[in-house]
């Protein structure tokens, strides 16, 4: 089985273990998604793996060998990489992931494994803890891999799009019900690409199709395309307006 296969299938059985009406799954989801998350970094640095080098990106040990009366480097047995050799061989590759926020939750999840009581009041937090790592994955997904993420998940049981609403509603919802109350952006827009209500505007992904934009400016006339104007993005809603009236004429 593939590193890829492995990672998806660790990181569903993660949000299957979330999805749990027993309480106590919630830590074997959080054993689940952060080894689905280092297994999908992993896979990265097997793709960038020279060919013939013994997936040499991923190895602790690697030796060099003499091919053809060059010196190439090559993967060595079958130890592979913990976070700090990832994050050394990310950084030298310029593969830019969260490491501040990877390291907290590294950190909450040892705790939790000797202190976790789901009676405590940090129940709500270690979800919120979750859905940090879900959100690593799925960005991780939409910059750094060719794969579209409701493919990746479409395995699980309760849908990968009732997931993905579940995640927006828990870690957004304060901050959309202050934005329709009070006005000012809205931090979720509706995906240009799957027309679905999961693009997560100030990270510039969505979180059901991968779809990634980095610059958010009209075509035409050059403003900046607010989260509300998103259903006409490459245009902004008045530029849309106005070459849609023309076509009309």
């Amino acid at each position: 089985m593939s590193i890829l296969q492995n990672a998806v299938d660790s990181i569903i059985m993660g949000l299957e273990d979330l999805n749990s009406e027993d309480e106590k799954r919630i830590l074997s989801c959080v054993r689940n998604l952060y080894a689905g998350m280092l297994l999908l970094f992993k896979y990265k640095l097997v793709e960038l793996s020279p060919p013939g080098s013994d997936e040499v990106l991923i190895k602790t040990k690697v030796l060099p060998v003499y091919i053809n009366g060059q010196i190439q480097w090559r993967g060595n047995g079958k130890s592979t990489l913990d976070v700090r050799q990832i994050k050394e061989r990310f950084l030298s590759l310029n593969i830019d992931v969260d490491w501040k926020k990877i390291e907290k939750i590294q950190n909450y999840r040892n705790d939790i494994e000797h202190y976790f009581d789901t009676k405590d009041n940090n129940y709500d937090e270690l979800k919120m803890m979750i859905f940090d790592t879900f959100l690593i994955i799925n960005k991780f997904i939409a910059n750094y891999l060719d794969e579209e993420a409701f493919d990746l998940f479409d395995e699980l049981k309760d849908g990968y799009q009732n997931f993905v609403e579940q995640f927006i509603y828990e870690k957004y919802g304060s901050e959309i019900h202050l934005a329709i109350k009070d006005g000012g952006d809205l931090p979720v827009s509706r995906c240009p690409n799957c027309y679905e209500e999961t693009f997560l505007y100030d990270e510039g992904f969505c979180m059901y199709c991968s779809n990634k934009i980095s610059r958010f400016e009209c075509q035409f006339c050059h403003d900046t395309i607010t989260p509300e104007d998103m259903d006409s993005f490459p245009m902004c809603s008045y530029c849309a307006y106005k070459w849609q009236k023309a076509q009309n004429e």
